[in-house]
């Protein structure tokens, strides 16, 4: 009969399923699900959660029948257990505890993340109580880390794509940052190995010389610098603690000063051609106070300090840096992407996230760690000196290789911290992280596996079991349907939704199925919904009816995002762009005052409400907002070209003049189509001849210098036709006419047209 299987049976069975498990979330790096938007971020959150979650199920009631299978206790499990409270708390009281519990379909982060990270930590804490365990999931780390590092040598050879474009690696992670915390976890996890064993050290070697090449070519300033730190901090302190040895001693003395002296080589020739014809190099060589990026962060870290400030005790809410991003907004940081949702440091991120709290907490869990693997680190080495009595020189080898292992740990937790406050966390980095804060609290406390007899079930127990086993299963079955499979559905159907088809009503279709499901997937889904409606709007090939679906369920859609979300700065900037591009103007005045009362100096949205304006016949409104938009930061090209436009539209040709001085001779005034336009309007032909001569000259210099580029002669011809030199233009096309190639017909044919014309 079934009932007669023993403890020991039942529990090996589930142990191994909760082992398969945990050796699943290694190879997740490598997991790119191209059925879902996002694919390098969703389809590896929602297997993580899938397989946490089954995981997490067996072991409940494992925990439940055995104290052997619970955690031990120490400091590294109370400081986790507290950040995790802490993180909660914020959600709840923060300004948008829906959005901080779900995140966004693109991050994939949220307490929903923490929580499942936090019982992934739970349960390799209570079911990999020995060392050997532990060794084992390190080589199927290492084993899958490998298998992402050919995908990156492919992309380095020119055998794959890069994803990002560029010759920034970014493997199966999408994101060359992401591969570059990856790649640094692995280079010390390769060097702990590399100090704890005695056989297969090569092959730890190799591991480490090929991690460190794929992070160079990722470029990641932050993991590198960080890398060289934990390098630097392991190498001293293992130096101080073999001081007393002259052999190890000139070992690790040789090796700090040499990456010192490497680094300051660097710095002697970070000018010379070498360094700056290197895309990697020339980044390194560009740090400075002064760089673009280094100043962009400057002022992200300024906005979320006022955030903090605001609220120092429990923050925002996990991911709730948009909304101190929009309010504390810097007109300066014009050059950088519009909408922040991190602050790129993680201090600055559990301010915000968590204020005070989320970020003691966070710390409590590092300086625990820190705590642990330096009480083992600097033990007496009289703890054991009865067992060294009598196999001396063994054990001093093996403690020797322990104290390595143990710095090496060390400088790994650092480089992470380091590089952390340059960068943020995903899915990857986070898990990476928890499984060494496991190991380390293993290796803290010991295992405290027991031996237990093998027994049949008495009928208490089977009952137990049951009533355990059936309660466990429902809320299963409950949380996988509600936190996974429904919003990978949704997730589904948004791929169906934004794809072409020949009727657009099939997409309508899928847009409905979307928002039906009410997931956290909506959010992403109403955005697309926009740019599609608009199509739809302006397709008038396609049914009346068809088109009122789709404005009916874009207008219905944002009702419900903005009762959620009323004081997200970006959906009603979205909203109100879109409302007033059909026409709804005084609901696209409503929904843009109050994107620009939540970020009154944000530029992006005063300009799309001096253009409503206009829209609306109101001049003098939209000039004074466009003046307001450029004194906020007159640096800012758009802004001074809005400015300069309205002066045109409006007829103030001195202040148009006047205006545009400063980049009158610059490409982004006489390349941009707008001032032709209005200078056409406003039949200013002394400008608009001023502008064609200087495209003429910017386009007759590029033909000479890259006459393979056909594009350039049309141009160019372009602008000789406009200044009435129409031999001059015959011969521009001549030119595209008769070396235009097979697949570059379109422009073949607006050459002939052009040409007829004349």
């Amino acid at each position: 009969m079934w009932y007669s299987l023993n403890h020991m049976d039942l529990k090996k069975i589930f142990h191994w399923l909760i082992l398969l498990g945990i050796g699943l979330v290694p190879f997740l790096p490598l997991f790119v699900s191209h059925s879902l938007l996002f694919p390098f971020i969703s389809g590896k959150n929602f297997a993580f959660r899938i397989i946490v979650e089954l995981i997490f199920a067996l072991w409940l009631i494992l925990a439940f029948w055995d104290k052997k299978y619970r955690p031990q206790k120490s400091l590294i499990i109370y400081s986790v257990l507290a950040f995790l409270v802490v993180a909660t708390l914020a959600t709840i009281f923060g300004v948008s505890p829906y959005h901080s519990f779900w995140s966004n379909f693109e991050r994939m982060d949220g307490l929903i993340n923490l929580l499942h990270l936090g019982v992934f930590f739970v349960v390799l804490v209570s079911i990999l109580k020995s060392e050997d365990s532990w060794f084992k999931l390190f080589y199927v780390s290492l084993a899958a880390n490998a298998l992402v590092l050919f995908y990156g040598f492919g992309q380095l050879l020119g055998m794959a794509e890069i994803h990002q474009g560029g010759v920034r690696l970014d493997a199966s992670l999408g994101n060359a940052a992401y591969l570059a915390t990856y790649c640094l976890f692995h280079v010390f996890i390769g060097g702990y190995l590399f100090f704890r064993h005695r056989s297969l050290r090569w092959l730890f070697v190799l591991s480490i010389i090929a991690n460190l090449v794929i992070l160079y070519f990722t470029a990641t300033r932050g993991a590198i610098l960080g890398l060289i730190g934990g390098v630097l901090l392991t190498t001293f302190i293992l130096l101080l603690r073999n001081w007393s040895q002259p052999k190890i001693r000139k070992i690790f003395l040789f090796s700090f000063l040499a990456i010192l002296i490497l680094i300051a080589l660097f710095w002697i020739l970070k000018d010379t051609a070498f360094v700056q014809s290197s895309p990697v190099l020339s980044r390194f060589a560009s740090i400075s106070l002064t760089e673009t990026t280094t100043q962009s962060r400057f002022l992200i870290w300024q906005m979320a300090w006022q955030g903090f400030k605001e609220k120092p005790i429990l923050g925002w809410g996990p991911g709730n840096f948009g909304y101190v991003f929009a309010k504390h907004y810097n007109p300066l940081m014009w050059r950088q992407e519009p909408w922040f949702d991190r602050a790129h440091n993680i201090i600055f991120d559990w301010l915000i996230n968590a204020g005070l709290l989320g970020l003691l907490s966070y710390l409590s869990i590092l300086f625990f760690a820190f705590y642990y693997l330096g009480r083992k680190f600097w033990r007496s080495e009289k703890d054991s000196q009865e067992s060294k009595n009598k196999q001396k020189n063994k054990l001093r080898e093996e403690e020797w290789r322990e104290k390595a292992g143990t710095g090496v740990l060390v400088g790994l937790l650092a480089a992470y911290f380091f590089q952390n406050l340059f960068v943020f966390d995903n899915l990857t980095s986070y898990t990476l992280f928890f499984i060494v804060l496991a190991y380390v609290h293993f290796i803290s406390v010991g295992g405290g596996e027991g031996n237990a007899k093998p027994k049949n079930f008495s009928d208490n127990e089977l009952a137990r079991l049951l009533v355990t086993s059936t309660l466990v299963g429902v809320l299963l079955v409950a949380s996988l349907y509600q936190l996974n499979f429904k919003p990978i559905a949704a997730g589904k159907n948004v791929i169906g939704a934004i794809r072409t088809y020949p009727d657009s009503a099939i997409n309508l279709d899928y847009y409905q199925k979307v928002f039906a499901a009410d997931t956290f997937v909506s959010g992403e889904a109403r955005e697309q919904l926009l740019s599609k409606t608009l199509s739809v709007l302006d397709d008038e090939n396609l049914s009346e009816n068809l088109r009122n679906q789709f404005g009916q369920l874009a207008l219905d859609e944002w009702s419900k995002q903005l009762e959620r979300f009323s004081e997200d700065t970006r959906s009603r900037f979205y909203f109100g762009s879109f409302l007033s591009a059909v026409g709804m103007f005084d609901q696209a005045l409503i929904n843009l005052q109050k994107a620009k009362e939540l970020s009154p100096q944000k530029q992006m949205t005063r300009l799309e409400l001096a253009t409503l304006h206009f829209k609306m016949n109101k001049p003098d409104l939209a000039m004074a907002e466009l003046k307001e938009t450029f004194e906020l930061e007159p640096g800012y090209p758009e802004a001074r070209k809005m400015y300069a436009l309205g002066a045109i539209i409006v007829g103030e040709s001195e202040l148009a003049a006047e205006i545009i001085e400063p980049i009158k001779d610059s490409e982004e005034y006489f390349l941009d189509d707008r001032f032709v336009y209005y200078y056409n309007e406003a039949n200013d032909r002394a400008k608009l001849n001023d502008i064609h001569v200087k495209r003429a000259g910017y386009y007759s210099d590029l033909t000479q210098n890259n006459p393979e580029n056909l594009e350039n002669f049309l141009k160019l011809a372009e602008a000789q036709i406009a200044l009435g030199q129409n031999v001059e233009a015959k011969k521009s096309l001549q030119v595209i006419i008769d070396l235009a190639k097979e697949e570059q017909k379109t422009l073949k044919t607006k050459a002939e047209n052009l040409l007829q014309t004349i």
